[in-house]
C-alpha cells in the first residue's frame, strides 16, 4: 500500500480494541466511521488546521478538539493523563470506538495513541510505538514528542524526569518537569 493511501486509511490498534488512527481526510469520512463503531473522535490539530481539516460534528460522536501544533517544542505531556483517561472512559463504554487523528497521521496522534498503551498495559514507549506501527507503518513521531513520551514512561514507572542521554559526546537532553526539553551541554564518558 502507497504511503499516501495508508496514511488516510484508517488503521484499527490490534491491541486495543476499539481504538482507531488515522489523518484528516480518514476522520473526515463519516460513513467509515459509522461502520466502525466509531462513537469518539479526538482531533489534535492548531485551530488553523482544525478550520480547515477538522471532522464535522456527526450525530451520535462526541468530538473533542485539542490544540497542538505538529512541533517539537509543543508540550504534549500536559494533557497525556486527562487525554488517556478520556480515551479509556470512552472505550469502557460497550460498543464504543474512538477515532483519534491529526493533519498527516503520523506524529502528533500517534504520540496520544502511544501515551495510552502505555497507560493502559503498562508498556515501556518502545513496546507503545511497537505496537501502533504493527498496525501502521507509516508513523513519525518527532524528537520532543518522543522525548515526552520517556518522560511519560518514567512517571508512569514513579521515577521522577531525569537527564537522558543522546549519544557519548553530544548534548544531553534533559526533560525538565513540565516535559519541556532544554539542551546542557555535557561530555559523557
Amino acid at each position: 500500500m502507497e504511503e499516501e493511501d495508508q496514511r488516510h486509511e484508517v488503521c484499527s490498534i490490534e491491541s486495543a480494541p476499539g481504538l482507531y488512527l488515522t489523518d484528516w481526510v480518514g476522520a473526515a469520512s463519516v460513513s467509515e466511521a459509522n461502520i466502525l463503531g466509531i462513537t469518539h473522535i479526538l482531533s489534535i490539530m492548531t485551530a488553523a488546521e482544525f478550520e480547515q481539516y477538522g471532522p464535522d460534528e456527526t450525530q451520535g460522536v462526541e468530538l473533542r478538539h485539542l490544540e497542538v501544533a505538529d512541533e517539537e517544542s509543543a508540550d504534549i505531556l500536559q494533557y497525556f493523563p486527562q487525554e488517556c483517561g478520556w480515551i479509556d472512559n470512552a472505550l469502557s463504554a460497550t460498543g464504543a470506538g474512538v477515532l483519534v487523528h491529526c493533519q498527516q497521521g503520523v506524529s502528533r496522534s500517534v504520540a496520544f495513541v502511544v501515551a495510552y498503551l502505555m497507560k493502559r498495559f503498562k508498556l515501556s514507549y518502545r513496546e507503545g510505538l511497537k505496537l501502533v506501527k504493527s498496525d501502521r507503518s507509516i508513523v513519525n513521531v518527532n524528537a520532543g514528542f518522543e522525548g515526552q513520551l520517556r518522560s511519560w514512561e518514567r512517571e508512569l514507572q514513579g521515577f521522577p524526569t531525569a537527564i537522558e542521554p543522546t549519544s557519548p559526546k553530544s548534548p544531553v537532553k534533559e526533560i525538565n518537569a513540565t516535559g519541556v526539553i532544554d539542551f546542557v551541554e555535557a561530555e559523557r564518558n
